[in-house]
């Protein structure tokens, strides 16, 4: 029993749906099976956006060392050590938080001097230089860490300063090739150890931008929602909150502390709703397919609305599987369907 309750939890968060209602679909089945189809479809365009994108194909390029490519990894390497002798002195963290005021400024290669200059700047973080030997006049790779701020926190009474916000970018040849942005961060400063209340981040890898939000509107309510895209295209997402029955992070137990869990999962332009009563699904002794329609049960809507197909659990082989079930009650199993699905995405990252 112990071993199957995680293994379910995990399954009916993933897949499990929402209790609502929906109203009457007029989509056919064969509209609909078209539309789920569709949806997985689009991973393989995606994924080649992804491929292609500026971040992957710097990634790409520095593994395999790429002769063709715009930067010498072995080059910027030795010009990082380089830097870290020069400026990096003592403790990067010091009194409990970072010594901003020493090491601010924008650093830039000289390549007469065979060095980095500093030039002051209170208000960012900057490294310029060249992305390769042969031309060292360029200093066309740039990384920045900026809209740094902190707030005093606890850990086991003792206090310490975190970063509530920060935004750091590296750009090649004028693009961003990543960037990563903690837009906000806020805390319950009561208690003997610090709690998060919000965090909001942000981070792009073109094509794609992402957006990640935690929150808690109470000690015993959370909230999690996630999202990718690329220009308005390839959109993807999670939205979940979570209930417990305590009010501490300390020892949290899946199985003795979280009450129900709820939301969605959003691929493309189809949307997997789920709400499950966990606490009802772990009382059980030995947990049956029944069991799980009852207290847990997933719409598969169109991003519109309208209703497509629901997941069943079914006691099938001697274990539970879940199918995938229109309107007419045709079926098909749902994890070898997915399955099936992501076997087509194989070979798409073979170079990495």
């Amino acid at each position: 029993m112990k071993k199957i309750i995680p293994i379910l939890i995990l399954f009916v968060a993933v897949l499990s749906g929402c209790k609502k209602e929906k109203s009457s679909s007029s989509i056919t089945p064969k509209d609909a099976k078209a539309a789920i189809e569709q949806s997985f479809s689009s991973l393989q365009s995606c994924a080649q956006a992804a491929k292609q994108g500026k971040f992957l194909s710097f990634v790409s390029d520095a593994i395999n060392e790429d002769q063709n490519q715009d930067i010498d990894v072995d080059w910027v390497d030795d010009l990082l050590v380089q830097f870290e002798e020069q400026y990096i002195e003592g403790e990067f963290y010091e009194g409990n938080r970072v010594n901003e005021e020493r090491y601010n400024g924008v650093y830039t290669w000289d390549k007469l001097k065979s060095e980095f200059v500093k030039a002051t700047n209170q208000n960012k973080f900057e490294i310029r230089m060249p992305s390769k030997p042969d031309n060292q006049d360029n200093l066309n790779l740039i990384v920045s860490v900026d809209n740094f701020n902190e707030i005093p926190a606890k850990i086991d009474g003792e206090e310490y300063y975190v970063p509530s916000s920060f935004h750091v970018m590296f750009s090649l040849n004028g693009s961003v090739i990543f960037s990563f942005t903690l837009n906000e961060l806020t805390i319950d400063p009561s208690g003997n150890t610090t709690l998060p209340i919000r965090a909001d981040i942000s981070v792009s890898s073109p094509p794609y931008s992402h957006n990640l939000v935690l929150s808690r509107s109470s000690a015993r309510q959370y909230f999690l929602a996630y999202n990718t895209e690329a220009g308005g295209a390839c959109t993807y997402g999670v939205n979940l909150t979570a209930n417990s029955n305590t009010d501490t992070y300390e020892e949290f137990d899946i199985e003795e502390h979280l009450e129900t869990v709820s939301g969605n999962i959003q691929i493309s332009q189809v949307s997997y709703e789920f709400s499950v009563n966990v606490k009802a699904l772990v009382s059980e002794e030995d947990i049956t397919a029944a069991d799980i329609n009852r207290e847990a049960s997933v719409n598969v809507v169109a991003v519109g609305g309208e209703k497509l197909a629901e997941l069943q659990a079914v006691d099938r082989n001697d274990g539970i599987e879940v199918d995938l079930v229109y309107s007419d009650n045709s079926r098909v199993n749902f994890f070898e369907y997915i399955e099936q699905e992501f076997e087509k995405l194989e070979g798409t990252f073979d170079d990495f």
